[in-house]
């Protein structure tokens, strides 16, 4: 049966940027900009809706292109079965920050405001980071109270594990129920949505093990990949075109 939790969501920017291993000077350089980002995160209270919602299924079958579950749905990556295929059961979960910053941030840029629409979109990405991580805190805390270690997180829309399995996921962790919808091409809607799957087992690979950026074929294309650091991990495939941050960078470093 599906979970669906309230985040509380105490976001402060520099605080996960610097969790995530980078310097915030680096992303404000001029007085100008601090002004704008000042006014920015003041504005983007209002725009955060946070929710997650997240379902445990079992495996029936293991082969060597994926997971078949019990419910007759099919995880279609060769990694998530060599991964997950010990796995006590998988739990598939959906999160989001909702629908309002991504609208201001189309907003911004219409109106030419391009720095904001920017600046506004960077810290939509840091936010959506910080409710993954706390999604993956409850999940670890639920594995941890029946024994149970969690695994590195896996996403659709890696090279692994095409982006059809949104669809999967989707339908299986109740995120239709918080508002996740899906596009066509298989866009989870609002952009600022991330699904993946977390195996819960004793003998499967942990962050403080492992990345799963390890098992991408094109890691360069996310930033968590140029800086990891095994200490911890998260990770998610965002549906933005600002990709700064790889799901495993929110596990890679530590909190």
């Amino acid at each position: 049966m599906p979970q669906y939790k309230e985040v509380k969501l105490n976001f402060l920017w520099d605080k996960t940027l610097v969790r995530l291993g980078q310097n915030p000077s680096k992303w404000v350089k001029t007085p100008d900009q601090e002004r704008i980002m000042g006014l920015l995160v003041k504005e983007m209270e209002a725009l955060l809706s946070p929710a997650m919602a997240f379902n445990s299924s079992y495996i029936a079958e293991v082969l060597p292109s994926g997971i078949k579950l019990t419910t007759g749905h099919f995880l279609e990556s060769p990694v998530v079965a060599e991964l997950f295929g010990e796995a006590e059961e998988i739990v598939l979960l959906v999160y989001t920050i909702g629908p309002l910053l991504e609208e201001k941030v189309k907003g911004y840029s219409q109106k030419g405001l391009i720095v904001e629409s920017y600046y506004l979109d960077f810290l939509g990405s840091l936010a959506v980071t910080e409710v993954g991580r706390i999604a993956y805190d409850i999940i670890e805390k639920q594995g941890k109270e029946r024994n149970l270690k969690a695994s590195i997180p896996l996403n659709p829309g890696t090279t692994h594990w095409p982006s059809s399995g949104q669809k999967v996921v989707l339908d299986l962790s109740g995120g239709r129920d918080i508002g996740i919808t899906m596009s066509d091409s298989f866009i989870l809607i609002p952009t600022k949505t991330i699904s993946m799957a977390i195996a819960l087992g004793k003998n499967i690979l942990t962050p403080q093990e492992g990345s799963s950026c390890d098992y991408c074929d094109n890691p360069s294309l996310c930033w968590g990949t140029q800086k990891k650091n095994k200490s911890l991990a998260t990770e998610g495939t965002e549906n933005t075109e600002l990709n700064h941050f790889s799901v495993s960078s929110m596990f890679s470093v530590a909190k």
